[in-house]
């Protein structure tokens, strides 16, 4: 294995004295495509909101990025050091074009997991002609090239979903944060994103967090998997270690 980019133990979060997430360890490697399963209701959400920031772990945890402590800095500060993500919800400006969504992606914030943009005018010409460029090279990543000019609120659900990710590179991440990209979509639109998504990261140096629910999407693009069931890590490992493990087995199928 090379060398891990993000590495985090001691992971635990409450809400109200449920218990959320209780130790997590997981260490993820330059480079690698790693993917998080579970049952709903296990964590993985919220273990990415730990990561990007948006939740506070209870004392006692440790993570780094880069082999940084990032524990200190807040959501804000997660594009800036090479963090980016997306979320389940499709957060657009109807009022934009696909193009100009994804351009915005360059400028923007986060607060309380709500995305602000600034879908103005740019300024600076040369600036606005750099992003396009930028943001028209992801679109061909993701194959949605063909509807850069068509209002963001008018292409179809699988179109958006792949939006929010180009969008997310356009903060040029070392690490990109996948929070369950293929959900809602039939097996022929999973297919198409399961393509895109080997073809970023054959041609980028992207490291990949990715979750969700299809173990067989992640089956066919993880090389390592970790396997969350009430919040404790039930398993990690390759995706047959993962996929085989009598506990993953029972937490999706039941013991019987």
């Amino acid at each position: 294995m090379s060398e891990a980019l993000l590495s985090i133990s001691n992971v635990s979060v409450s809400f109200g004295g449920l218990s959320a997430l209780r130790d997590v360890a997981m260490n993820v490697e330059k480079g690698e495509i790693f993917g998080i399963i579970g049952p709903n209701g296990a964590g993985k959400s919220t273990l990415l909101n730990v990561i990007s920031r948006f939740i506070k772990p209870a004392t006692g945890a440790a993570m780094t990025f880069d082999k940084n402590n990032i524990l200190a800095l807040r959501a804000h500060d997660m594009s800036r050091i090479g963090i980016g993500r997306t979320f389940q919800s499709i957060e657009i400006s109807p009022a934009g074009t696909v193009l100009e969504n994804i351009m915005a992606g360059a400028t923007l914030s986060y607060r309380n997991g709500v995305l602000s943009t600034f879908l103005g005018d740019f300024q600076d010409q040369q600036l606005t002609h750099d992003l396009k460029q930028t943001a028209l090279e992801h679109m061909g990543r993701l194959n949605i090239t063909e509807f850069a000019e068509r209002p963001a609120d008018d292409v179809p659900y699988a179109v958006k979903k792949r939006l929010q990710v180009c969008r997310a590179l356009m903060c040029n991440p070392r690490l990109l944060l996948l929070d369950e990209p293929a959900s809602g979509m039939d097996p022929t639109e999973k297919s198409l994103l399961l393509d895109c998504l080997r073809r970023l990261h054959q041609t980028t140096d992207l490291t990949i967090v990715i979750i969700e629910h299809d173990v067989g999407f992640l089956s066919s693009l993880c090389g390592r998997l970790l396997a969350l069931e009430f919040g404790k890590v039930i398993a990690t490992g390759s995706v047959s270690e993962v996929t085989n493990s009598p506990k993953v087995i029972a937490a999706y199928l039941g013991t019987d």
